[in-house]
């Protein structure tokens, strides 16, 4: 043992190297198991024959009295290092966030955090930002906030201006552009989509769109379907290439950023209606259906179809044979609501208090309104076997008014208007394909077959065009929100840009003058007398 003490010091030192090494390379640089065996048990080794060679120094240093005191303070202090140590690893890996903001303002939506969490493989966000960016605050927070939710988002930054090359590369045109990836598909989301301006009657708004169109673009990438919706042309409907105001072409841009695949289809054409169709969408028709196209509309329908419609001032003929067995009736005249419509353009414009649905539930929680421009009133019945639900309704102060072609100021005629409420939209569910069973009532069934008849009509087509759109955002909010229900994407349910809080105190004059005299003159001279108070009464003692 003499023999060996020579070399104690070198294993000392070789074992305290190799267990710093192990140290360094576990709880630091996080590295591979093989690794920190091929420190740590080697480097236990060594320190075991040195307290071997060494025992007699090592028994006697233990049962010092000055180690036994020092070691209280020793393993007080390890201790300490250890919590802090083990607080750090667990904050670092598992953080925790509250939003206390009344409108969850610094939240992902539900909707988000469903998506981002059922996310099965990697998603790559390229995020082409500059240093100087003035609007790129709020992108990176929002950012951080799915980079929370999920792992399984890659998020990364880069300066066009430090990295022009990756720029070109990308083709990126302004900032900032996030690009998202994933298996080979490829989704770019300008400025322009995610900063914008919103208009509800008031000043303009400041909006942030981007949790929508991040999530919409995550969506996209992410899937491996596509839903296929087909705008039904032949009867003059409203054109989705049609980019004027009274045109849907922003619709068409809507739904391709939703995932979903647009075409059109004329019936009476092509004499069928494609297998790949998953939706059929007939917006503010003219002209009349004829009976061979309402029978292949009919035999689809009653076979699980999807089908929204539009409405306009008038239905043309055969729609509303179209329509009557799934118990809708559009009735003539125009909705005049005098308590609840735009404030700006009068009660002619009436703004509906949403009814129970889930088309309808996200858009009733968060407060904002729809406008239906010159909407027409649907007669609500029954359909065998499921149920048919009202969407949006008016006030009990509404009508419907029938001479609104003449009249300049509209005015209930007894006898001839039709009083409210009044539904303006409806959602059609039926359990199974049409069959001769009897009629449901209700609310909708919990849980639908993948594939059971579905159909959502409006009385209004004004809501979603794309002059209207540029003015209130709700109308495609609330379209989109139908689609999606039609074709079964309800955890895609359209998501509402979030607004700040606007909490301003509005005084008039009188409360002026007072918060004027007791901030500025009734709390100073308060002080100043206490403080004469008070050295009067310390000179007098």
């Amino acid at each position: 043992m003499n023999a060996l003490k020579p070399w104690s010091r070198a294993l000392g030192i070789a074992g305290a190297v190799l267990l710093g090494l192990w140290v360094v390379l576990g709880a630091v640089l996080a590295a591979p198991a093989w690794s920190l065996w091929a420190t740590g048990g080697p480097g236990l080794l060594l320190a075991a024959g040195w307290v071997a060679l060494e025992w007699t120094l090592v028994r006697t240093a233990v049962l010092s009295p000055g180690l036994r005191y020092g070691s209280n303070a020793l393993l007080f202090t390890g201790a300490v290092v250890i919590a802090v140590a083990l607080v750090n690893v667990i904050t670092t890996r598992h953080s925790w966030r509250t939003d206390l903001t009344s409108n969850r303002f610094f939240s992902l939506s539900e909707q988000t955090r469903q998506i981002v969490k059922g996310l099965n493989r990697k998603v790559k966000l390229t995020v082409f930002v500059g240093a100087r960016n003035t609007e790129s605050g709020e992108l990176r927070d929002l950012l951080e906030l799915y980079g929370h939710a999920s792992r399984q988002l890659d998020i990364e930054y880069v300066d066009p201006d430090l990295k022009p090359e990756r720029a070109y590369i990308y083709k990126i045109t302004g900032q900032p552009t996030v690009v998202v990836e994933s298996a080979g598909k490829r989704k770019d989301i300008l400025p322009q989509e995610m900063f914008g301006y919103q208009f509800n009657g008031q000043q303009p708004q400041r909006e942030f769109k981007g949790e929508p169109v991040l999530t919409a673009a995550i969506l996209s990438v992410a899937s491996d379907q596509q839903s296929v919706i087909y705008f039904v042309e032949g009867h003059g409907e409203r054109s989705i290439m049609d980019t004027t105001d009274n045109g849907i072409a922003s619709l068409k841009a809507g739904l391709e950023r939703d995932n979903f695949v647009v075409k059109t289809l004329n019936i009476l054409k092509d004499g069928k209606i494609p297998a790949d169709a998953d939706l059929l969408i007939v917006a503010g028709p003219s002209r009349a259906f004829p009976a061979p196209e309402q029978k292949v509309l009919a035999e689809w329908l009653a076979k699980s179809g999807r089908l929204l419609v539009l409405l306009d001032n008038v239905s043309p003929p055969g729609l509303d044979a179209i329509l009557k067995p799934w118990g809708v009736k559009p009735l003539a005249g125009l909705a005049v609501d005098p308590r609840s419509n735009y404030p700006f353009a009068g009660p002619m414009v009436p703004a509906p208090l949403y009814e129970s649905h889930k088309i309808t539930a996200d858009l009733s929680k968060q407060g904002v309104a729809v406008i239906l421009p010159g909407a027409r009133a649907l007669e609500l019945g029954t359909v065998p076997g499921g149920t048919v639900l009202p969407l949006l309704k008016t006030t009990d102060a509404s009508w419907l008014e029938a001479d609104w072609q003449t009249e300049k100021t509209p005015k209930f005629t007894s006898g001839t208007d039709r009083r409210g409420p009044l539904t303006l939209a409806a959602a059609i569910a039926v359990a199974a394909p049409l069959t001769a069973t009897a009629a449901g009532a209700g609310a909708e069934p919990a849980s639908l077959p993948p594939h059971s008849p579905k159909i959502v009509v409006f009385g209004n087509t004004t809501f979603v065009t794309n002059g209207l759109r540029g003015t209130i955002e709700t109308g495609f909010d609330l379209f989109a929100n139908a689609v999606n229900w039609l074709s079964g994407s309800t955890e895609s349910i359209s998501i509402r840009p979030k607004q700040r809080d606007d909490r301003r105190i509005f005084l008039d004059n009188v409360k002026t003058n007072i918060m004027f005299t007791v901030s500025l003159i009734v709390f100073p001279l308060g002080v100043i007398l206490v403080g004469v108070w008070t050295w009067w009464r310390r000179r007098s003692l």
